[in-house]
C-alpha cells in the first residue's frame, strides 16, 4: 500500500502570499489603465518630457509686429530675412546668435521683448542697402538709423552679398550684425568730429583761414588731398573740400591728447554700453605713442576704428545740439545723456555739415525741403596687414532735417568694385534712405526761403 504521503500533491507554505502578490499587481494594473483612460476621455494635461512648460518669449517691433514667435514646430521668424542678423537663431539649448542669444535668459522665461526698431523703416533700409550691394558689386554693408533726440535705434541693418541662409556656402561671418559687430576705418566722416571738437575748444572758428597745399610732408609720410582746392581754406572749406592736410593744421592746434580725448568724449573707440546685441568696440590707440602724423591721420578717419552703431551715436552728438545719448534698442531702456559739446558749436557744425551736402556734393546727397546735412568718408581697408589698393570702405554720415533733425543716418559699404568713391556710393544711398523716411513719416518739406540762414562767414 502506497502511503499517503508519497501520492498526495504537496502543498508549498508560500502558495497564499503569492496568490496575493498576483492579485495585488492585477489590481494595480487596472488602476493604471483606468487612469489612462479617464486621462484621455476627459482630456486631462498629460506630462511632456524634455520640453519646457513656460512658452519662450517673443520679439516685437516697436509697431507690434512679431519678428519672432513660436510655432508647432519650434522657434518661428515671420518676417523670414527681415532683421536676420540681429534677432539670430536657435540651437537645441537655446539662443546662439543675436537678440535669442543676448536675450536667452529672459526670452526663456517667457518674457516678450519690445523693440525700439520700426519694421517699416528696417524693411526699407535694408531693401536699399541690399539694392547699393548689388549695383556696386560689393562685399557687404550695414545701415543704422536713429531717433536723434531719443537714440533709439529705428533701422539697424546689415546685408552681405552671400545669403547667409545658403549654409553650403556661407561662412559664419554673414551671419554676424555688422551693424553692430562689424569694425572699420571710417575715413573722411570723422572730420567732422575733429572740427567740432577744435570749435568747441576756442582754437578756430568756421572763417579761421588755413595754408592748405595739395599735399604736406610729416615726419615718416606725406600727406595728400584728393579734390583740387584753394591753396588756402577755411575751416569751413576744410570740410567742404574734405582736406586732409587742412585737417593737419587743425590736429596741430589741438594736439596728439586733446584730439584723444575729444574723440573719447564722442564715443569712439568706446563701444556702445548696455547694448540689446553684442557690440563691437572701436579701436582707439593711446595717444602717448601718437606723433603729429598719427594724430592728423586719426583726425581724419585712418588708423582708427569703429562699428556704424558707434559711430551713428557719435555723429548724432551734433545733430542733438551736443548732447551724447547712447542707441538703445529695447523699449524702455534710454540712456542718460549727457553733454560733449556746446550747444552753439554743435548748431555751428550743424550749419557747415549743411554747406557740405549743398555746396560739396548736391548731386549726389541734396534732397530738396529737408535740407539734409553729412560728411561722406572713403578708407582702404587693411588686408593681410597691409592698405589693399583695391578694396575700400564708403561711409556717409547724415542728419535731416538739418534745422531740427529728427533722423540721424549711418552707413557703410565694404568691397565695392563699381564707384566705391563715399560721394558716388554712400551719399546717394543715404539720401534715397532720407527721401523714403520723408515718405513714411509724412514730413512736409520745407520752402526754399525757410533754409538754414548763414550769420557765419563760409568764405572758401
Amino acid at each position: 500500500m502506497t502511503s499517503p504521503a508519497t501520492t498526495r500533491e504537496s502543498v508549498s507554505p508560500l502558495r497564499p502570499y503569492r496568490n496575493r502578490l498576483i492579485q495585488g499587481v492585477a489590481i494595480i494594473s487596472l488602476t493604471t489603465v483606468c487612469a489612462s483612460f479617464a486621462g484621455l476621455s476627459f482630456h486631462l494635461p498629460q506630462p511632456v518630457r524634455h520640453r519646457s512648460s513656460v512658452a519662450r518669449g517673443r520679439i516685437l517691433s516697436a509697431d507690434g509686429v512679431v519678428l519672432a514667435g513660436n510655432g508647432e514646430s519650434g522657434r518661428v521668424y515671420p518676417g523670414g530675412r527681415l532683421s536676420g542678423p540681429m534677432l539670430g537663431f536657435m540651437g537645441k539649448d537655446g539662443g546662439l546668435e543675436g537678440l535669442e542669444a543676448s536675450q536667452n535668459g529672459v526670452l526663456a522665461r517667457g518674457t516678450d521683448l519690445h523693440l525700439t526698431l520700426d519694421t517699416r523703416i528696417e524693411t526699407m533700409a535694408e531693401g536699399q542697402l541690399h539694392s547699393a550691394i548689388q549695383a556696386h558689386q560689393a562685399q557687404s554693408g550695414s545701415v543704422v538709423v536713429l531717433d536723434t533726440a531719443t537714440g533709439q535705434v529705428l533701422a539697424l541693418a546689415s546685408a552681405s552679398s552671400e545669403d547667409p541662409t545658403a549654409s553650403a556656402g556661407s561662412s559664419p561671418s554673414n551671419w554676424r550684425d555688422r551693424a553692430a559687430a562689424g569694425t572699420f576705418e571710417p575715413g573722411s566722416e570723422m572730420k567732422a568730429l575733429t572740427v567740432a571738437a577744435v570749435i568747441d575748444q576756442g582754437l578756430a572758428t568756421p572763417g579761421t583761414v588755413l595754408d592748405t597745399p595739395m599735399h604736406r610732408k610729416l615726419p615718416g609720410a606725406t600727406i595728400h588731398d584728393v579734390v583740387p582746392h584753394p591753396a588756402h581754406l577755411t575751416t569751413a572749406g576744410v570740410l567742404r573740400y574734405s582736406s586732409n592736410v587742412g585737417i593737419s593744421r587743425l590736429v596741430e592746434r589741438l594736439g596728439p591728447q586733446g584730439l584723444h580725448d575729444a574723440l573719447k568724449t564722442f564715443g569712439i573707440g568706446q563701444g556702445v554700453r548696455a547694448f540689446a546685441v553684442p557690440a563691437a568696440t572701436g579701436r582707439l590707440n593711446d595717444w602717448h605713442r601718437w606723433g603729429l602724423l598719427d594724430a592728423a591721420t586719426n583726425g581724419f578717419g585712418q588708423g582708427i576704428t569703429t562699428t556704424t552703431l558707434e559711430f551713428a551715436a557719435a555723429f548724432n552728438t551734433i545733430a542733438n545740439d551736443g548732447m551724447y545719448v547712447a542707441p538703445s534698442l529695447l523699449a524702455g531702456q534710454q540712456g542718460t545723456p549727457h553733454r560733449v559739446i556746446q550747444v552753439t558749436t554743435a548748431r555751428t557744425v550743424q550749419h557747415m555739415l549743411y554747406r557740405v551736402v549743398r555746396d560739396g556734393i548736391p548731386q549726389a546727397a541734396r534732397l530738396p525741403g529737408y535740407q539734409l546735412a553729412g560728411k561722406t568718408g572713403t578708407a582702404q581697408v587693411v588686408v593681410n596687414g597691409r592698405y589693399s589698393p583695391d578694396v575700400y570702405v564708403s561711409t556717409f554720415s547724415a542728419f535731416f532735417p538739418a534745422g531740427h533733425p529728427r533722423f540721424t543716418v549711418s552707413i557703410m559699404v565694404r568691397g565695392a568694385k563699381v564707384k566705391y568713391q563715399g560721394s558716388e556710393l554712400a551719399a546717394p544711398l543715404v539720401r534715397d534712405i532720407a527721401s523714403e523716411l520723408a515718405s513714411l513719416e509724412s514730413l512736409v518739406p520745407a520752402s526754399p526761403s525757410s533754409a538754414l540762414a548763414s550769420p557765419l562767414p563760409f568764405a572758401q
